[in-house]
């Protein structure tokens, strides 16, 4: 046996083993999107957070398209039938799915988020296309289906920070300026109006949609005006243009159609979730005739198919 393991053959073999090794160990460690087979889900579990994810883990598909991926989600309505996905499984609040690959991100830095999420996978990523289902017909509430345009807004984002909050007095000189064709439908769980917009066209579904039927009034609409939120990543999903209130909090994110108001103060991007001592400066100085404009110039695009 000895005599074997020290002849030439076996050195031979060794190597190969080695050499085998190295390639398993860079392709199922430092190469996660090479796997036949991997499971992600996005830290934290917002649904922002999930939907870059998923952009993130279609892009793996489609560079290893012999990928069997399974995405762990708290909203697998949202994502059952997405291309490139094997298997979408309910994630339980709490858990840690087994086996499987958390895809977060860092605030404050340079790189954009899917930028930072796809490094968890090995994957270089330049292409920041979220395919999402599409929504059935069905699901789109009736207050969508009115004549002119739709323009979806959302006026306040998560409880996380108030510091993403756009002044309500320019929000009603938005919707003061858009035209009394338009239906301007608001979505989310709360509103900033303390008094109803005087716009003809308003219609308000707030806190009276199911998931579902927020995705598909997004999907339905010519534009999605608000700040960086679930509903931004969604509009960017179902390729629906929109004009998105950032102010300084975070950097813009990469989506070709979306027209993003960044101001870079010195203190941005802050990722504050304290109150701002600036009197949150950066979303003062969004003057709503840059934001009216640029959801003017949105609407002049064909809608999607």
């Amino acid at each position: 046996m000895l005599k074997y393991l020290a002849s030439p053959v076996w050195k031979r073999r060794a190597s190969q083993l080695q050499l085998a090794f190295q390639r398993t160990w860079r392709t199922n460690v430092s190469v996660p999107w090479k796997r036949r087979m991997l499971e992600v889900y996005a830290i934290p579990s917002g649904l922002g957070d999930e939907v870059m994810a998923a952009g993130v883990a279609q892009a793996a598909s489609r560079a290893n398209p012999d990928l069997r991926l399974v995405f762990h989600t708290r909203h697998p309505e949202l994502f059952e039938g997405m291309a490139g996905f094997s298997d979408v499984r309910r994630l339980t609040q709490g858990s840690t799915p087994k086996n499987a690959l958390g895809l977060t991100y860092a605030p404050k830095h340079d790189e954009p988020v899917m930028v930072q999420m796809a490094q968890y996978l090995g994957l270089p990523l330049s292409d920041f296309r979220i395919d999402l289902p599409r929504r059935p017909e069905a699901e789109v509430p009736a207050a969508c289906r009115q004549p002119g345009p739709l323009i979806t807004i959302q006026t306040t984002a998560s409880n996380w920070t108030p510091n993403k909050q756009w002044p309500e007095s320019h929000w009603q000189a938005l919707l003061e300026g858009l035209p009394a064709t338009c239906t301007v439908l608001e979505l989310g769980a709360r509103s900033i109006f303390t008094t109803p917009p005087a716009h003809p066209g308003y219609r308000e579904l707030l806190g009276r949609t199911t998931l579902a039927e927020y995705a598909a009034a997004i999907q339905a609409s010519h534009a999605f005006v608000g700040p960086v939120s679930a509903g931004m990543h969604l509009a960017h999903g179902y390729g629906v243009p929109s004009a998105i209130i950032i102010g300084g909090y975070e950097l813009p994110h990469p989506y070709p159609l979306s027209r993003q108001f960044y101001r870079a103060e010195p203190c941005a991007p802050c990722w504050l979730r304290d109150a701002c001592r600036y009197g949150r400066k950066c979303l003062q100085e969004i003057h709503p005739g840059e934001v009216l404009a640029a959801t003017l110039q949105l609407l002049e695009r064909p809608p999607r198919a």
